[in-house]
């Protein structure tokens, strides 16, 4: 059974709460890494974790000489990369870097592991302006290869318009899809989204985010990579800070990057209009998240201290860490508590990720199998042996606490409908976990009446 997951973008899971307020994550910078031979200021790298070997691999532009090429890298951890003799390895003739990859191909959007398709194809680079900048109508070709070393270009196309690079792909369980995150158009600062299903036939881009009244006055959204997350898809929405100044939007101006989620990986919120990731000045791209050997949540991303427009001679690219479930939590300065709307437990660990003092844990249970077409009068009714007197209280930073209770274990309680109270002096709850299903209204209905567990992929 597939446990739920409940992050605090927004209060969907929330019944009612008292004395939190929502407080983005703070992404660490754990490791810089410098290409010997190229900067990257638009790198934006990608990272396919051999599984067969245990190496990571890192893909990512890189201006060498003036130039742009595609580059690699190779890591034991996913944290300290040194660059891959893939030149070599390849047989490349005359390649500007030891650790280029391809040659003529065009400027690198996305390096994506496909696990539905043939091994022989698994890796999938999109890449942009193929054959030159003066075709930009539509040349975006696709280049397969089995390793990393040894690329096919594949006769499709997989933009139907223009891309940029920037551009990238995740497989959507929920419709069974390979999604592509890219600009509608070359020079459109917006984000669109293409669908395919085998890599030959493309859907045409559809709008899915663009700027609107409460973002500051003239940003664009520059890209947008989104990643599979337990049950929500998570993406970073890159926001062009643009100068005002009356001319085309290219000189000038930094990048930041936001917090955007989705329940089902085609529409997608925005969450608090603060950066997640920025610095201080110039440019950051975070572009891939993945997990290292020993389980951290990591983000590879290219950096510069340059403005937009200046990439060719700065950037480097950096690792950061994020803590898992750390991208919003709920915050209180002072006492706090929250209680979630019903939800069908159904045995299991109970799982809080907290950083918090003083924290208990109640269960309530409601009085809807009585009278399940009354849909609005179910009265909260505590459960016996589950109150926050009887939970042994916690204090401390931990990203699995499993309340516990002096008398009762909680895997009595499986197949009934539970509430979820939390109660803490002050700190953090980033999440909660286990084996719940969210019952809305309706679901108490259906669930009492003709014993139905709805159906929440997709929905949260």
């Amino acid at each position: 059974m597939k446990e739920n997951l409940t992050l605090f973008f927004d209060d969907k899971n929330i019944l009612s709460r008292n004395g939190f307020t929502r407080k983005l994550g703070s992404p660490k910078a754990i490791e810089i890494y410098k290409d010997p031979s190229a900067t990257t200021a638009t790198g934006f790298p990608s990272i396919w974790h051999d599984e067969q070997n245990g190496k990571y691999h890192m893909f990512y532009n890189g201006h060498v000489n003036g130039k742009l090429v595609p580059l690699a890298a190779i890591s034991d951890d996913g944290i300290h990369f040194s660059p891959r003799n893939t030149a070599e390895e390849a047989g490349l003739n005359n390649p500007t870097a030891p650790n280029q990859v391809m040659i003529g191909c065009g400027e690198l959007a996305n390096v994506y592991v496909d696990k539905k398709g043939p091994s022989s194809e698994r890796l999938k680079a999109l890449v942009t302006y193929g054959d030159s900048k003066t075709t930009r109508i539509i040349n975006d070709p696709l280049y397969t290869s089995p390793d990393g070393i040894n690329w096919t270009r594949q006769p499709v196309q997989w933009h139907n318009h223009a891309a940029e690079p920037g551009a990238m792909c995740f497989y959507n369980h929920v419709i069974d899809k390979h999604c592509i995150i890219a600009r509608p158009d070359a020079g459109v600062r917006r984000v669109g989204l293409i669908e395919t299903s085998d890599f030959k036939s493309f859907s045409d881009a559809r709008l899915v985010m663009t700027p609107d009244s409460l973002d500051e006055p003239l940003a664009e959204h520059y890209g947008m990579p989104v990643f599979p997350y337990e049950n929500y898809f998570i993406g970073f929405l890159w926001i062009y800070h643009v100068p005002n100044v009356r001319k085309r939007k290219y000189y000038g101006g930094t990048i930041d990057a936001q917090l955007v989620y989705s329940y089902n990986g085609t529409n997608f919120n925005r969450t608090l209009r603060e950066a997640f990731f920025s610095k201080q000045k110039g440019m950051i791209f975070p572009s891939c998240m993945y997990e290292s050997t020993d389980g951290k949540l990591l983000v590879v991303a290219s950096t510069c201290e340059n403005e937009h427009g200046y990439f060719k001679n700065n950037g480097v690219i950096e690792i950061y860490e994020i803590r898992k479930d750390g991208f919003i939590s709920l915050h209180a300065d002072d006492n706090a508590d929250l209680i979630t709307i019903p939800m069908l437990y159904r045995g299991g660990d109970i799982k809080v990720n907290i950083n918090a003092e003083h924290c208990t844990c109640a269960l309530y249970t409601d009085d809807s199998d009585k009278h399940p077409l009354n849909l609005l009068e179910h009265e909260l009714l505590p459960l016996e042996g589950f109150s926050h007197e009887e939970c042994k209280a916690f204090s401390g930073d931990c990203l699995v606490w499993t309340p516990k209770w002096k008398e009762k274990d909680v895997n009595c309680l499986e197949g009934r409908i539970i509430y979820i109270e939390l109660k803490l002096k002050k700190g953090d709850i980033y999440s909660i976990k286990g084996n719940l299903t969210p019952m809305m209204i309706c679901d108490l209905a259906r669930y009492h009446l003709h014993g139905i567990v709805p159906d929440i992929t997709g929905i949260g």
